[in-house]
């Protein structure tokens, strides 16, 4: 995650296109073409990108493990990785039920291993005793579930597989209904649903499958969808621990409070690839309150409505939903795309969007709205893109700082009253096509949002 928000964070310092640089400075600003240099070139980088990783799965979990006894025949460490798994969520077991659980699962020794290694992982986040700790676990989570996907993209399995304490199910290529219970699901397909899951790993290869309720509540929960027309309602969904989704491909559907954190809470949602559609009411879409919410979609046309504080909107702590390419349309009604108020605490609120022909529609005090020492900010770089907004919107601050930052395109604006750089104390900045020269605003405001980011980040990590 902090490889995220630490690529966001680089896309948003190369904004300030056609300035010059200050006199007596030493920062080099970019060229509006070497932008486009750059943005051309990272999306062909992800249209090839393959979320699978081609690697040799013993050696990784030797090496995850430090145990290099797994080398040896007769090792077995997927045993070991349940009786972890069991610890971790302080299960007591039967080591001869861990036996007959493990001689029902007809795998490849290559599959053993990289579930083996999904248990290790998710059984550290568990163990971690920080923050801090489980967030570099789940760093660790996603990486091995890259690795241990490969190793699984062919594997099968005749009927369910169900451990004896109701805690692991290795589902088959037919409808599952999980509805509760099993804290560690790995499904090898079928268009299963997932109905009030808390605090548990998912791994789904396959299938247009449904979310219901899936959140973090004392623990994290991760979920990994590699592919299918799935739907999501109200996930990820995070109050006081850390909720992670991860949705490879598929033209999905993200229903009621998508990508919401409250009460000190992380939650993140990042969706690689197809033409998706976010529809919400209020608080939904990237939305925060004293806590974190990312939201990234790479790739695709989508299609974002919601009502009241969404679309990157943030009530203390930091708010960030990046669309990268695609031509995209957002709805929302007030408080929306790229709100933000300090009142709870220090607040940043962020809509990025990089490529595509995009519209964008909200009520009042939106489109980079900034109040009670807020920071709000919608950055669009390439595309022609059409913003509508109510009262005080687009780059508007109550004792904020607000900006709206379109870098190029026959972009057309429409607005309500005391809007498009309306001030009450702090600092605005309307910006299209950056015909003007504000270069020295621009900077102070790269330097405010670093610094904003810095200390939001601080709290959340340490």
């Amino acid at each position: 995650m902090k490889k995220i928000l630490i690529f966001i964070v680089i896309l948003i310092l190369l904004l300030p296109l056609n300035q010059s640089t200050p006199s007596g400075s030493n920062i080099s600003i970019p060229s509006q073409d070497d932008v486009k240099a750059f943005v051309f070139a990272l999306q062909e980088k992800v249209e090839n990108a393959r979320f699978e990783k081609k690697t040799n799965i013993l050696e990784d979990l030797v090496i995850y493990t430090g145990n290099d006894a797994y080398l040896t025949n007769n090792s077995n460490p997927l045993k070991d990785a349940v009786m972890e798994l069991y610890s971790s969520l302080n299960i007591s077991y039967e080591e001869s039920k861990v036996d007959i659980f493990l001689n029902k699962i007809n795998l490849s020794a290559d599959a053993k291993y990289a579930i083996a290694l999904l248990m290790f992982s998710y059984a550290n986040v568990f163990n971690a005793m920080s923050r801090q700790e489980k967030l570099e676990g789940m760093a660790s989570v996603v990486a091995n579930v890259k690795r241990a996907a490969y190793a699984l993209s062919g594997a099968s399995i005749n009927g369910s597989i169900y451990d004896e304490y109701h805690v692991i199910c290795l589902g088959d290529e037919e409808r599952q209904v999980f509805d509760g219970g099993y804290s560690f699901i790995i499904d090898f397909g079928g268009n299963d649903i997932y109905a009030e899951r808390n605090d548990s790993f998912i791994l789904d290869m396959g299938g247009n499958d449904s979310y219901i309720n899936q959140s973090s509540v004392k623990n994290a929960n991760l979920l990994f969808d590699m592919e299918g027309d799935d739907i999501y309602r109200n996930t990820p969904y995070s109050y006081g621990e850390i909720s992670l989704l991860y949705d490879v491909e598929g033209d999905d559907k993200y229903l009621g409070h998508s990508c919401v954190a409250l009460n000190n809470s992380i939650s993140v949602l990042f969706e690689k690839d197809g033409n998706d559609l976010y529809q919400g009411d209020n608080q939904t879409q990237c939305y925060s309150e004293d806590s974190m919410s990312i939201l990234l979609d790479v790739r695709g046309d989508d299609i974002y409505t919601a009502n009241s504080y969404s679309q990157a909107a943030v009530m203390g702590g930091l708010a960030l939903l990046a669309d990268l390419y695609g031509n995209d349309a957002f709805f929302a009604s007030d408080y929306s795309q790229a709100f933000a108020t300090g009142l709870v605490g220090a607040g940043v609120s962020i809509l990025f969007n990089m490529d595509g022909n995009d519209d964008y529609k909200a009520g009042n005090y939106s489109q980079g709205y900034a109040e009670n020492s807020g920071m709000a900010l919608l950055l669009d770089i390439l595309g022609q893109d059409s913003y509508d907004g109510g009262r005080y919107s687009q780059a508007v601050s109550w004792f904020g700082i607000a900006a709206i930052m379109d870098a190029e395109g026959k972009n057309v604006f429409r607005s309500g009253a005391h809007s498009r750089g309306y001030k009450f104390m702090g600092e605005v900045f309307f910006l299209n096509n950056f015909n003007f020269d504000r270069g020295y605003e621009i900077l102070d405001l790269i330097d405010s949002l670093n610094l904003n980011l810095g200390k939001i980040l601080l709290y959340f990590f340490q």
